[in-house]
């Protein structure tokens, strides 16, 4: 201690003039009397050292050169030491020259030169003087502190700390060596070391402000705000904005608390800082304007992370324009009508409007986002998937088909880490590949989604999201169990996971578990009301429990000589079903209106019935009472039910104690049927399936009709907004009387071939408008009549807004045969069922 006292420079100047009053003394001594001018002059070179020492340098030099001038050795070295304090480098090199020779300078005086050089870049001259003193004296601790500030300064950080790492262990107790040390491992850089070297001299020294200040510098610089404002007594103003700004970050990547009142406390808490923040800065004059416009870039990113979707976008509109946020009315008014934008907003500002714009169903306008975005970051992989989902959710399945494929493109297996690179498994391999196959079912093509995921998810068994997307597939291919069994499975590996949570409530409703489901949704929407995810699955919901209208109209013409076709008609139905009772039953009111006009007149027919519908998750039953009129005053009642035993088969069956199929023209005649019916169907997936029906019908006149249909389904083309499948069919019947008024032949088949296009013209979320075409060509055969062709062609459009409203209709063209004789109808159809 009492050496680092004496290499102190005030010390050292003391001492100096300790040196010229020794000599005064002495020629007293010497002579027996004291020199006036000698007293007068040591008294005024002590009088500069005490305006030096306090701070009023240009007093001192100006009696220091004086004394200098005078010839006063000690004074002119001093005056090198004081210019140096003042920050006259140049000056105190000019002094120091005017010492010859320069080594008769004491050690003190060549380290304040060697400073001076320093500040003037001289660097060769500043290492001459430190090397030597060092010679002298090889442990001078401030000449080595500067000797490795000049090292550093020539870009020999690693020198420099070699230097101080040496001095610090021969004086492990010398704050200014360990500041010093902090200070040359920062320019190599070594942050770590630096913030070492500065916890020491602060554990020396626990107040000393050099230390606190330059680790709070530090953390700062390596995004601990919060760590750097321990360092401070006094927390400055850019350093809490920057501790806003990590809060808001912090927010954004921990996982929010399970309890909904808590979820969103961190968030707010950094927007209501934020706010106190930018009136601070708005009643401090001439603050940075640079930090009011990082408050607020922070403050969109926390808009974002609230789910406050509209007010983000506002208030990235607003720093666009520099207008306030909120606005008021006149600012609104100012930029409503603002032509060009005042500014760019930085890709991570960019990037958190984009995400809101998706949010509020504004896709083209977050396409346009996530561009700007990846044109300053070409690498950000956030913003690549949220392209890839503005791009599905404006239809853009080509572009987004490519964006994640070239999302697989980019990814390897495997991918260096740390310092050695070794080589580890890449997750966003997996990733890339999980998205690609999520396009395609996305785009309705589940069979293309399930041969990029199966392998995948046969791989790696035990990985939840990817038994969470199998299942979202299986439903898609007509597998509601399957996906049922996945879906629970993921939730088993992953049980907190929010989109398996919401998985397991959507699989509930398809299986008909509808407490299970409501429960499910219930804490979903408390924990999460803005997620649009839990929100379709509410509608779904609620569009469930509603009552239902389906109206249909069919109009009906007919051109030919056949006697045995019904003629033109009119075909309508009101079917009414009330809102879930007891979850599974609904009540039904329906009636219908039936015309013919047969070469014998119009005939017609009415219908009115009361029933129940049973819906569950496998089984679904009607029962009607119905009340006849018309033709014919006569009650009946029909039931049928279907039944699927497993996801690929279903099972039906059906019987009518006055069928709706009866010919108009038999009741003209008195003449009723029953009938009883069966069918089973097997689709092995969405793109194929095989089905049969049989019926019978028993007339009252004694005739028994038996007619049995065999059919093929099988996609040919599933593209993005286009399907084309193939539809073969059979259909062969027989009638054990021809005597009766309507047309019963004794056996008869048809053989068809049909396709059917199906195009979306336009989709936006859940609304949608597509259109159908279908073909079918065949040949009808009778007995006694031979065979000739038979064909069809209907074409419908349909408006969707699911799941609450659909509105088809179209136009249906046939060419039929009645004994032998072709006749030709076009038939006018329309039909809504709406939900309410």
């Amino acid at each position: 201690m009492t050496q680092r006292l004496l290499s102190w420079p005030p010390t050292r100047f003391l001492l100096s003039l300790a040196a010229c009053a020794a000599a005064s003394v002495a020629s007293v001594g010497a002579s027996g009397a004291t020199s006036a001018p000698d007293s007068r002059l040591l008294r005024d070179h002590e009088q500069a050292v005490i305006a030096a020492r306090e701070g009023r340098h240009a007093e001192a030099i100006g009696v220091l050169q004086a004394l200098a001038a005078a010839g006063d050795i000690p004074a002119l070295h001093d005056l090198v030491v004081v210019l140096v304090w003042a920050g006259r480098p140049a000056d105190a090199v000019d002094a120091f020259a005017r010492i010859n020779p320069a080594g008769s300078a004491p050690d003190y005086v060549q380290r304040a030169a060697a400073a001076a050089y320093r500040s003037q870049r001289r660097w060769v001259e500043a290492e001459a003087l430190l090397a030597t003193v060092l010679r002298a004296r090889p442990d001078d601790a401030e000449a080595q502190r500067l000797l490795a500030g000049v090292w550093a300064d020539q870009g020999r950080a690693g020198d420099a700390v070699a230097l101080l790492e040496r001095a610090t262990s021969a004086r492990p107790a010398d704050v200014d060596h360990w500041i010093a040390l902090g200070n040359a491992a920062l320019g190599v850089p070594d942050p770590f070391t630096a913030l070492r070297a500065y916890g020491q001299a602060r554990r020396l020294q626990p107040a000393n402000p050099e230390a606190a200040a330059a680790a709070a510098r530090v953390l700062q610089g390596l995004g601990a705000p919060f760590g750097a404002a321990q360092q401070l007594t006094v927390v400055p103003l850019d350093l809490r904005i920057a501790q806003a700004g990590r809060q808001v970050r912090w927010a954004s990547q921990l996982e929010p608390p399970k309890a909904p009142a808590l979820r969103h406390a961190a968030i707010d808490a950094a927007l209501a800082d934020i706010e106190r923040l930018l009136a601070e800065l708005a009643a401090t004059p001439g603050a940075d304007p640079g930090l009011r416009s990082r408050l607020r870039f922070d403050q969109v990113v926390a808009l974002r992370q609230r789910a406050r979707w509209a007010d983000t976008v506002a208030a990235a509109q607003a720093l666009r324009y520099d207008a306030p946020w909120p606005p008021s009315a006149a600012s609104r008014a100012a930029t409503a009508g603002a032509a060009s934008p005042a500014a760019v907003l930085p890709a991570y500002v960019r990037q958190a409007e984009a995400d809101a714009l998706l949010a509020l169903r504004r896709p083209e306008a977050a396409l346009a986002a996530y561009n700007d975005v990846l044109a300053a970051e070409p690498a950000n992989r956030d913003a690549r998937i949220g392209r890839f989902y503005a791009e599905v959710e404006s239809e853009d399945f080509a572009a987004a088909f490519a964006s994640a494929d070239r999302l697989v493109a980019s990814e390897s297996g495997f991918q260096p880490f740390g310092v050695e690179a070794t080589l580890r498994p890449n997750p966003y391999w997996l990733d890339a590949r999980l998205l690609a196959a999520q396009a395609r079912s996305y785009a309705d093509m589940p069979a293309d989604a399930w041969d990029r995921l199966q392998p995948l998810a046969e791989g790696a068994p035990a990985l939840a999201e990817l038994r969470a997307a199998r299942a979202d597939i299986a439903v898609g291919r007509g597998w509601p169990r399957w996906a049922d069994a996945e879906i629970r499975i993921a939730a088993s590996l992953s049980p907190d996971d929010r989109g398996i949570r919401l998985g397991l409530a959507d699989a509930a409703m398809r299986r008909g578990r509808w407490t299970e489901a409501r429960q499910r949704l219930a804490l979903l929407a408390e924990e999460r009301p803005e997620d649009s995810g839990v929100q379709r699955s509410l509608r779904d919901l609620r569009a469930r429990d509603s009552a239902s209208v389906d109206a249909g109209l069919r109009l009906r013409r007919e051109s030919g000589n056949a006697q045995a076709a019904p003629g033109d008609g009119i075909d309508a139905h009101l079917r009414l079903a009330s809102a879930p009772i007891g979850e599974v039953w609904r009540a039904l009111a329906v009636t219908e209106r039936q015309t013919a006009t047969p070469v014998e007149g119009p005939v017609l027919r009415l219908r009115q019935g009361l029933g129940l519908l049973y819906q569950g998750a496998d089984l679904q039953a009607e029962a009607m009472a119905w009340h006849n009129a018309g033709e014919l005053h006569r009650g009946g009642v029909s039931a049928s039910a279907g039944w699927a035993p497993t996801d690929q088969a279903w099972l039906g069956a059906e019987a009518e104690s006055f069928a709706r199929d009866t010919p108009l023209r038999a009741l003209r005649y008195g003449i009723t049927a029953r009938s009883l019916g069966a069918s089973a169907r097997y689709a092995w997936h969405e793109s194929r399936a095989v089905s049969a029906s049989l019926q019978g019908m028993d007339f009252s006149d004694g005739n028994r009709r038996r007619t049995v249909t065999l059919a093929w389904v099988e996609r040919l083309v599933a593209r993005p907004h286009f399907q084309l499948d193939l539809r073969p069919a059979l259909q062969a019947s027989r009638n054990s009387s021809q005597q009766g008024p309507y047309f019963s032949p004794r056996q008869d088949r048809a053989i068809h071939l049909g396709l059917e296009a199906q195009q979306v013209l336009w989709r936006r979320y859940d609304r949608s408008w597509l259109h159908d075409l279908a073909i079918s060509a065949g040949s009808y055969w009778q007995q006694a009549y031979g065979a000739n062709a038979i064909g069809s062609v209907r074409y419908q459009q349909v408006w969707r807004h699911d799941p609450w409203t659909e509105w088809r209709g179209g136009l249906d063209l046939a060419r039929s045969v009645y004994d032998g004789v072709p006749e030709r109808s076009s038939t006018l159809f329309f039909n809504v069922v709406h939900r309410f």
